[in-house]
Protein backbone atom coordinates (compact mmCIF):
# COMPACT_ATOMS: atom_id res chain seq x y z
CA UNK A 1 0.00 0.00 0.00
CA UNK A 2 1.69 3.55 -0.82
CA UNK A 3 2.01 5.50 2.12
CA UNK A 4 0.11 8.65 2.20
CA UNK A 5 1.83 11.89 1.33
CA UNK A 6 1.26 14.97 3.01
CA UNK A 7 0.84 16.98 0.02
CA UNK A 8 -2.18 14.43 -0.75
CA UNK A 9 -4.03 15.39 2.79
CA UNK A 10 -3.51 18.93 1.59
CA UNK A 11 -5.32 18.58 -1.71
CA UNK A 12 -8.19 16.48 0.58
CA UNK A 13 -8.65 19.64 2.06
CA UNK A 14 -8.84 22.13 -0.38
CA UNK A 15 -11.56 19.70 -1.87
CA UNK A 16 -13.91 20.33 0.59
CA UNK A 17 -16.78 22.95 -0.51
CA UNK A 18 -16.72 26.48 0.98
CA UNK A 19 -19.98 27.77 2.64
CA UNK A 20 -21.18 24.11 3.41
CA UNK A 21 -23.78 23.31 7.03
CA UNK A 22 -21.38 22.81 9.49
CA UNK A 23 -20.82 19.01 10.85
CA UNK A 24 -23.32 18.22 13.96
CA UNK A 25 -20.13 19.36 16.16
CA UNK A 26 -20.08 22.42 14.24
CA UNK A 27 -16.86 21.97 12.73
CA UNK A 28 -17.22 23.78 8.76
CA UNK A 29 -14.59 23.49 5.97
CA UNK A 30 -13.22 26.50 6.60
CA UNK A 31 -11.60 25.53 9.71
CA UNK A 32 -9.73 23.02 7.84
CA UNK A 33 -8.61 25.48 4.99
CA UNK A 34 -7.21 27.80 7.61
CA UNK A 35 -5.84 25.48 9.98
CA UNK A 36 -2.02 25.21 10.56
CA UNK A 37 0.65 22.84 9.98
CA UNK A 38 0.17 20.71 13.04
CA UNK A 39 -3.23 19.93 12.32
CA UNK A 40 -2.52 18.76 9.11
CA UNK A 41 -0.20 16.62 10.53
CA UNK A 42 -1.57 15.15 12.89
CA UNK A 43 -4.83 14.74 10.13
CA UNK A 44 -2.21 12.88 8.14
CA UNK A 45 -1.25 10.61 10.92
CA UNK A 46 -5.09 9.80 11.44
CA UNK A 47 -5.60 8.90 7.59
CA UNK A 48 -2.47 6.49 7.49
CA UNK A 49 -3.83 4.66 10.43
CA UNK A 50 -6.96 4.69 8.79
CA UNK A 51 -5.78 2.81 5.43
CA UNK A 52 -2.83 0.89 7.28
CA UNK A 53 -5.90 -0.75 9.42
CA UNK A 54 -8.63 -0.68 7.11
CA UNK A 55 -11.07 0.78 10.09
CA UNK A 56 -12.18 3.70 10.28
CA UNK A 57 -13.85 6.33 13.75
CA UNK A 58 -17.24 4.77 14.64
CA UNK A 59 -18.26 8.04 14.81
CA UNK A 60 -17.26 8.19 10.70
CA UNK A 61 -20.43 5.99 10.20
CA UNK A 62 -22.91 8.16 11.44
CA UNK A 63 -25.07 10.62 9.67
CA UNK A 64 -27.53 13.52 11.38
CA UNK A 65 -29.99 14.28 8.70
CA UNK A 66 -31.65 17.54 9.08
CA UNK A 67 -35.23 17.33 7.57
CA UNK A 68 -36.70 20.28 5.52
CA UNK A 69 -39.98 20.44 4.94
CA UNK A 70 -41.49 20.74 1.26
CA UNK A 71 -44.58 22.76 1.73
CA UNK A 72 -46.24 24.71 4.13
CA UNK A 73 -47.86 22.67 7.10
CA UNK A 74 -45.89 19.63 6.26
CA UNK A 75 -46.89 16.77 7.97
CA UNK A 76 -46.31 13.09 6.99
CA UNK A 77 -42.44 12.06 6.04
CA UNK A 78 -43.24 12.20 2.93
CA UNK A 79 -43.59 16.21 3.15
CA UNK A 80 -39.63 16.83 4.19
CA UNK A 81 -36.63 16.40 2.11
CA UNK A 82 -33.63 14.47 4.42
CA UNK A 83 -30.53 16.43 4.01
CA UNK A 84 -27.62 14.43 5.10
CA UNK A 85 -24.92 16.30 7.81
CA UNK A 86 -21.73 14.37 7.65
CA UNK A 87 -18.79 14.73 9.84
CA UNK A 88 -16.08 16.72 8.64
CA UNK A 89 -12.86 14.76 9.04
CA UNK A 90 -15.22 11.83 7.08
CA UNK A 91 -15.80 13.71 4.29
CA UNK A 92 -12.07 15.17 4.12
CA UNK A 93 -10.85 11.06 4.41
CA UNK A 94 -13.52 10.35 1.54
CA UNK A 95 -11.93 13.31 -0.37
CA UNK A 96 -8.52 11.56 -0.12
CA UNK A 97 -9.97 8.20 -0.91
CA UNK A 98 -11.90 9.88 -4.44
CA UNK A 99 -7.99 11.46 -5.20
CA UNK A 100 -6.73 8.20 -4.90
CA UNK A 101 -8.82 5.77 -7.14
CA UNK A 102 -11.27 8.75 -9.74
CA UNK A 103 -8.31 8.21 -12.05
CA UNK A 104 -8.44 4.53 -12.03
CA UNK A 105 -12.52 4.85 -12.37
CA UNK A 106 -12.37 7.42 -14.83
CA UNK A 107 -10.47 5.17 -17.39
CA UNK A 108 -12.95 2.56 -16.96
CA UNK A 109 -15.58 4.90 -18.40
CA UNK A 110 -16.52 4.88 -21.67
CA UNK A 111 -16.56 7.89 -24.26
CA UNK A 112 -19.96 9.11 -23.55
CA UNK A 113 -20.16 8.83 -19.65
CA UNK A 114 -17.13 11.02 -19.23
CA UNK A 115 -19.95 14.15 -19.09
CA UNK A 116 -21.00 12.90 -15.55
CA UNK A 117 -17.63 12.32 -13.55
CA UNK A 118 -20.44 11.70 -10.71
CA UNK A 119 -28.26 -1.19 -5.34
CA UNK A 120 -26.71 -3.47 -4.09
CA UNK A 121 -23.64 -2.94 -1.88
CA UNK A 122 -22.28 -6.48 -3.31
CA UNK A 123 -22.88 -5.07 -6.81
CA UNK A 124 -20.96 -2.05 -6.13
CA UNK A 125 -17.82 -3.58 -4.96
CA UNK A 126 -18.08 -5.83 -8.34
CA UNK A 127 -18.51 -2.92 -9.79
CA UNK A 128 -15.61 -0.93 -8.49
CA UNK A 129 -13.43 -4.26 -8.75
CA UNK A 130 -14.36 -4.59 -12.60
CA UNK A 131 -13.26 -0.74 -12.97
CA UNK A 132 -9.57 -1.29 -11.93
CA UNK A 133 -9.73 -0.15 -7.62
CA UNK A 134 -7.53 -2.57 -5.85
CA UNK A 135 -8.53 -4.97 -2.93
CA UNK A 136 -7.06 -2.80 -0.69
CA UNK A 137 -9.05 0.45 -1.24
CA UNK A 138 -12.25 -1.93 -2.06
CA UNK A 139 -11.77 -3.28 1.90
CA UNK A 140 -11.21 0.92 3.21
CA UNK A 141 -14.94 1.49 1.04
CA UNK A 142 -16.36 -1.28 2.29
CA UNK A 143 -14.93 -0.35 6.30
CA UNK A 144 -16.37 3.02 5.46
CA UNK A 145 -19.80 2.24 4.18
CA UNK A 146 -20.61 -0.92 6.13
CA UNK A 147 -22.63 -0.01 9.64
CA UNK A 148 -24.13 2.64 8.93
CA UNK A 149 -26.36 4.92 11.03
CA UNK A 150 -28.40 7.64 11.16
CA UNK A 151 -30.98 9.99 13.03
CA UNK A 152 -33.24 13.26 12.50
CA UNK A 153 -31.55 16.38 13.80
CA UNK A 154 -34.06 17.68 15.86
CA UNK A 155 -32.22 17.70 19.27
CA UNK A 156 -35.51 18.59 21.09
CA UNK A 157 -36.31 15.15 21.07
CA UNK A 158 -33.66 12.01 22.38
CA UNK A 159 -33.84 9.41 19.01
CA UNK A 160 -32.02 6.20 18.35
CA UNK A 161 -30.11 5.39 15.60
CA UNK A 162 -31.29 4.07 13.04
CA UNK A 163 -29.31 1.31 10.26
CA UNK A 164 -28.62 2.48 7.23
CA UNK A 165 -28.41 -0.51 4.90
CA UNK A 166 -28.81 0.38 1.14
CA UNK A 167 -27.41 2.58 -1.64
CA UNK A 168 -24.80 5.19 -1.93
CA UNK A 169 -24.17 7.23 1.54
CA UNK A 170 -25.81 10.77 0.95
CA UNK A 171 -23.88 13.09 1.41
CA UNK A 172 -20.49 11.74 0.80
CA UNK A 173 -17.99 13.28 -1.44
CA UNK A 174 -17.84 9.32 -3.49
CA UNK A 175 -21.56 9.20 -4.21
CA UNK A 176 -21.57 10.48 -7.57
CA UNK A 177 -18.05 8.87 -8.71
CA UNK A 178 -19.59 5.00 -7.11
CA UNK A 179 -23.09 5.87 -8.68
CA UNK A 180 -21.73 6.46 -11.88
CA UNK A 181 -19.68 3.20 -11.63
CA UNK A 182 -21.81 0.99 -11.41
CA UNK A 183 -24.49 2.72 -13.57
CA UNK A 184 -22.02 1.62 -16.01
CA UNK A 185 -22.18 -1.79 -15.36
CA UNK A 186 -25.74 -2.01 -16.00
CA UNK A 187 -25.78 0.38 -18.94
CA UNK A 188 -22.86 -2.56 -20.19
CA UNK A 189 -25.09 -4.94 -20.30
CA UNK A 190 -27.89 -3.46 -22.05
CA UNK A 191 -25.90 -1.92 -24.66
CA UNK A 192 -25.11 -5.52 -25.46
CA UNK A 193 -28.64 -6.60 -25.68
CA UNK A 194 -29.68 -3.08 -27.78
CA UNK A 195 -27.24 -4.29 -30.36
CA UNK A 196 -28.32 -1.68 -33.74
CA UNK A 197 -30.30 0.13 -31.37
CA UNK A 198 -28.97 4.35 -31.12
CA UNK A 199 -28.27 4.99 -27.59
CA UNK A 200 -26.59 8.11 -26.31
CA UNK A 201 -25.50 9.66 -22.28
CA UNK A 202 -26.77 13.27 -21.38
CA UNK A 203 -24.62 14.09 -17.88
CA UNK A 204 -24.76 10.30 -17.18
CA UNK A 205 -28.01 9.92 -16.56
CA UNK A 206 -30.73 10.89 -19.10
CA UNK A 207 -30.67 8.55 -21.76
CA UNK A 208 -31.39 9.37 -25.58
CA UNK A 209 -32.76 5.50 -27.42
CA UNK A 210 -33.26 5.75 -31.15
CA UNK A 211 -35.04 2.57 -32.54
CA UNK A 212 -36.37 1.74 -35.78
CA UNK A 213 -40.15 0.89 -34.24
CA UNK A 214 -41.93 1.28 -31.40
CA UNK A 215 -41.56 -1.92 -30.42
CA UNK A 216 -38.11 -2.03 -30.09
CA UNK A 217 -38.63 0.79 -28.08
CA UNK A 218 -40.35 -0.72 -26.50
CA UNK A 219 -38.71 -4.13 -26.15
CA UNK A 220 -35.52 -2.30 -25.06
CA UNK A 221 -37.10 -0.08 -22.35
CA UNK A 222 -38.24 -3.32 -20.73
CA UNK A 223 -35.05 -4.70 -20.74
CA UNK A 224 -33.66 -1.77 -19.64
CA UNK A 225 -35.64 -2.24 -16.27
CA UNK A 226 -34.58 -5.41 -15.77
CA UNK A 227 -30.43 -4.63 -16.28
CA UNK A 228 -31.16 -1.89 -13.63
CA UNK A 229 -33.43 -3.81 -11.28
CA UNK A 230 -30.78 -6.36 -10.90
CA UNK A 231 -28.14 -3.83 -9.24
CA UNK A 232 -30.75 -2.77 -7.47
CA UNK A 233 -31.77 0.12 -9.12
CA UNK A 234 -35.64 1.63 -9.39
CA UNK A 235 -36.35 3.32 -12.81
CA UNK A 236 -38.20 6.56 -12.77
CA UNK A 237 -40.29 7.27 -16.04
CA UNK A 238 -42.59 9.94 -15.38
CA UNK A 239 -40.09 12.45 -17.39
CA UNK A 240 -39.78 9.71 -20.19
CA UNK A 241 -40.82 11.09 -23.85
CA UNK A 242 -41.41 9.52 -27.45
CA UNK A 243 -40.72 11.45 -30.58
CA UNK A 244 -41.91 9.70 -33.43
Amino acid sequence: MPMVQPYLTEEAVARLKKKQTAADAGLAAELLHHSPEVTLEALLHLFRKVLLTETVPGTWKRTIFNMLPKTRGAKSTSDFRPIAVVRLLYKTFACLVLGRIEATLDAGQPEEQHGFRADRRRNLWEALGEHGVSDHMLRVLQCMYHGQTGRSGDNTIDRDWLCIGGSVRQGCVLRPLLFSCVLEVALGCWRRIGGNAGVDFQDGIDILLFAKTFQETKFLLGELVTCLAKLGYTSTWRKQKYLQ
